[in-house]
């Protein structure tokens, strides 16, 4: 006989499986970096509900963004090697003037270099 199927799991479950899908941030790490722009390698493997797992995708053309402050007029920025860490930031719409409706797309990512320590 099949065990009763509780409804609050199942909705669990089904809401956790969407999330999975949300980027906000993730670490990365630089793989080249030329006029602002860096191709970056996101480091943790995505991980599915049903026990897969994925590397992401090397995410080409990201802007690279650094501190400033005082209106502009000061900020903080500096080489940018291969193998440098960085904290990939996914924006909450599309960022290339597109009425596009995505949310949190890898394509729409910032990078900013830093070491988190991992």
């Amino acid at each position: 006989m099949a065990e009763p199927i509780d409804f609050i799991d199942a909705l669990k479950r089904m809401v956790d499986s969407r999330l999975y899908e949300v980027n906000t941030s993730l670490p990365g790490t630089i793989v080249s970096y030329a006029n602002g722009r860096a191709s970056v390698q996101p480091t943790p493997k995505r991980r599915f509900a049903d026990g897969d797992v994925l590397t992401f995708p090397i995410l080409q053309n990201v802007r690279v963004c650094w501190p400033s402050f005082s209106g502009g007029s000061a900020g903080v920025k500096g080489p940018i090697v291969p193998g440098d860490k960085c904290l990939i930031v996914f924006a909450q719409q599309a960022v290339d003037g597109s009425d596009d409706p995505r949310r949190f797309d890898i394509s729409d990512a910032y990078a900013i270099p830093c070491d988190l320590g991992a």
